[in-house]
């Protein structure tokens, strides 16, 4: 019974040993593995460090942060934790470093959202000289041209402007004007039975005289019943007025010096006619067969050559009124023509 007493206190004994072992075993054990989840949870932290930084949502989802994962003994000796912190998931460029997450320039400084010449400098948008400067919007000389009327001015060319087109025989400058003479009655006007020849016109921003009027001028006017002639106007050409036989109520302006061959030849409803003062010569039939013409009244002191049959066919009671001190100068003229005549001075 003794024996077997010392027997049962052994064995209680051993078991106590054996306990104590096996207890300071698996605690030494269990705090070797918590050391190693310290060290793992350090280092996780480590790498996940730069990532906070970023302050990008991404980075800060790391296991080691994650109270479940810390404090969950499954967790801690699974291989799933060890793979949390594996570098593919704390320092992998494409998380935490990829320049397309934190630093691409595209996200913070990309120089297109803030510096992008494109955005702020670029010549194309404040100093592209096709959008502030380029000639072909303000200053372009295409521009011009195209305002003035068809045809650059030029000695020869012909103009329509009014009742009249035109022919341009000096260039109009800054300082000076230039000068047309009446080449014909203007389309729209051919009809009309009374018109004026002006003292000037404008043309291509230049002013021109009309100093004379050409041959055949008024020759598509056959309506024609009264004309006024103003000073500008020096030569009247040959046949300028001839055979328009409505044609009664002549106007000559006061610059007018000289009176073409046949410029009014068989203009028959002319009754009289004034020769303006400046008038130095009158050509060959200037007013042959106006049938109706009688009445001459003579302002001008200057007349030098009347020709042949100027008054021919004219009538036959016709007379002359001259400047008293001319009597005698200008009977002489009007005998060689060959007409009979009176002759009244004032």
């Amino acid at each position: 019974m003794r024996k077997q007493n010392k027997t049962l206190a052994f064995v209680l004994a051993l078991s106590l040993v054996v306990g104590s072992v096996a207890t300071f075993g698996w605690e030494k054990t269990n705090s070797n593995v918590k050391a190693s989840m310290l060290k793992l949870q350090d280092g996780a932290e480590a790498t996940a460090a730069p990532t906070a930084v970023t302050g990008e949502t991404v980075s800060t989802e790391v296991a080691s942060a994650d109270p479940s994962a810390s404090a969950d003994p499954s967790a801690s000796q699974t291989p799933t934790e060890v793979a949390s912190a594996d570098p593919s998931a704390s320092v992998d460029p494409s998380v935490s470093a990829n320049p397309s997450v934190s630093a691409n320039p595209n996200a913070s400084a990309d120089p297109s959202a803030s510096a992008d010449p494109s955005a702020s400098a670029d010549p194309s948008a404040s100093a592209n000289p096709s959008a502030s400067a380029n000639p072909s919007a303000s200053v372009n000389p295409s521009g011009s041209p195209s305002a003035t009327p068809v045809g650059t001015p030029e000695v020869g060319n012909k103009v329509t402007n009014g009742n009249f087109q035109y022919q341009i025989t000096k260039l109009a400058t800054n300082d000076t004007a230039g000068e047309v003479s009446v080449a014909t009655v203007a389309t729209g006007a051919v009809n009309k039975t009374s018109l004026t020849v002006p003292k000037t016109i404008t043309y291509a921003d230049g002013t021109y005289k009309v100093t004379a009027i050409a041959d055949y001028a008024f020759k598509n006017a056959p309506l024609l019943k009264s004309v006024t002639i103003q000073s500008n106007v020096k030569t009247i050409g040959g046949y300028a007025f001839q055979k328009l036989k409505y044609l009664e109520d002549v106007n000559l302006g006061q610059g007018v010096t000289t009176i073409g061959k046949y410029a009014f030849g068989g203009c028959s409803s002319i009754r009289k006619i004034v020769i303006p003062s400046k008038v130095t010569t009158i050509n060959t039939k200037a007013f042959n067969n106006c049938t109706k013409l009688k009445a001459f009244m003579v302002e001008s002191k200057k007349i030098t050559t009347i020709g042949t049959k100027v008054f021919n066919k004219t009538k036959s009671t016709r007379y002359f009124v001259v400047p008293s001190g001319k009597k005698a100068k200008y009977k002489k003229l009007l005998t060689a023509t060959g007409i009979s005549y009176k002759i009244y001075t004032y």
